[in-house]
């Protein structure tokens, strides 16, 4: 599964720490500009350069939304509903993992305050693949799964790239920012992680 959207309600919080990063410039991201946006998983380059603020500013930008992007992780982050729920279901049943384009630092902040890592079997982070493909390439290699009998549940079109350049069944999880072309797309489409649970275990 992804992380960020998907299973916890991250999203809102990067935007507003990148709002805080981008104050001192005199810039503001909307939300218009954020539901754009974060939908391209683009990096940090991308963002200053939509905001026209200069590249040699890409350091200070970076340190002052990650300082206050831990902090939400750490105090203000919460799991979507149903979504802590669903992975105790599934513990020791099947074989569960994490792909997120998240850094290692945060999924480590994470840990302290939801324990993320301890309801699945293994957590990639950015720094462990090449892409959401390569990613879904070693959960495979590790639980002995042939991809296409496994599934990847994301909500973002680079979730669906993943899925489908590792040809990897696919489910959509409606998140607050998921774009509505995906919705339309023809995948399975999730909008509650406890009615998926009962289904699952019907």
């Amino acid at each position: 599964l992804d992380l960020d959207g998907t299973l916890i309600d991250s999203p809102k919080y990067w935007h507003a720490a990148y709002n805080i990063a981008v104050a001192s410039f005199g810039k503001e991201i909307t939300d218009s500009q954020f539901r754009e946006w974060y939908p391209e998983g683009a990096h940090i380059t991308h963002w200053l350069e939509w905001l026209g603020i200069g590249a040699e500013h890409l350091d200070t930008v970076r340190m002052v939304r990650d300082e206050h992007y831990l902090e939400y992780l750490r105090h203000d982050v919460a799991w979507l509903e149903g979504a802590k729920e669903l992975l105790e279901s599934l513990k020791g049943k099947v074989p569960t993992g994490i792909i997120t384009g998240s850094h290692r630092s945060y999924v480590d902040v994470l840990d302290e305050a939801l324990g993320v890592s301890d309801l699945v079997d293994i957590v990639l982070t950015c720094e462990d693949f090449s892409s959401k493909a390569h990613a879904l390439q070693i959960c495979s290699e590790k639980f002995s799964v042939d991809l296409k009998d496994s599934v990847y549940i994301g909500e973002q079109p680079f979730d669906e790239e993943g899925a489908l350049g590792a040809a990897t069944p696919f489910m959509v999880y409606k998140g607050e920012y998921t774009p509505s072309s995906m919705l339309d797309a023809g995948h399975s489409v999730i909008t509650d992680w406890a009615k998926f649970r009962g289904n699952l275990q019907a």
